[in-house]
């Protein structure tokens, strides 16, 4: 037992030395806050914000990353906000009226997936680049008509118009 929590320490030890000798080397604009603890450091930042004239979405964009590029937007009203590291993923959160969380948007690539109910498990994805989208129902993936709206309107047909889904709850449901 001492001898594999020794290999244990000598494994993260050296995992944290590799790592504290290849930090990047910050600049002076970045400063310590003494009371949060584990060595952070801060540097605040300034961002420009674009508006469209007749938009109600307020985008907020930071390039100084080195190797992507951060976008997020908000709505005016608080429903709708996102964050995205162009062009790989962004992630969309839609709220009612009330401000209560409705679905999540996950997007990873062409993929988009959906979590309609928040429970962490996604209910449907889409292709983009196939026009295709599926739904979970029964714990299987069944695919669907696709349609510009994805899956967030909660409503979904199959490819032959024969067969209405509807998202109630925590699941698709079939529409009889």
């Amino acid at each position: 037992m001492k001898f594999r929590i020794l290999i244990v320490t000598v494994v993260v030890g050296t995992i944290a030395g590799a790592i504290l000798a290849d930090q990047k080397q910050l600049g002076p604009e970045w400063k310590k806050k003494p009371d949060e603890g584990l060595g952070q450091v801060w540097h605040k930042l300034e961002i420009d914000c674009s508006r469209f004239p007749a938009g109600n979405v307020t985008t907020y964009k930071l390039t100084m990353l080195e190797k992507t590029e951060l976008k997020a937007w908000e709505t005016d009203d608080g429903l709708r906000a996102s964050a995205e590291f162009w062009p790989t993923a962004s992630m969309e959160i839609q709220k009612d009226a009330k401000g209560k969380p409705e679905y999540i948007m996950v997007k990873i690539a062409q993929m988009v997936h959906f979590d309609l109910n928040l429970d962490g498990i996604f209910d449907g994805v889409s292709d983009l680049l196939a026009f295709q989208s599926r739904i979970v129902l029964d714990g299987k993936y069944v695919t669907v008509e696709s349609n510009r709206l994805g899956l967030s309107c909660r409503f979904a047909r199959s490819q032959d118009h024969k067969i209405n889904y509807v998202f109630e709850g925590s699941q698709w449901k079939v529409v009889k």
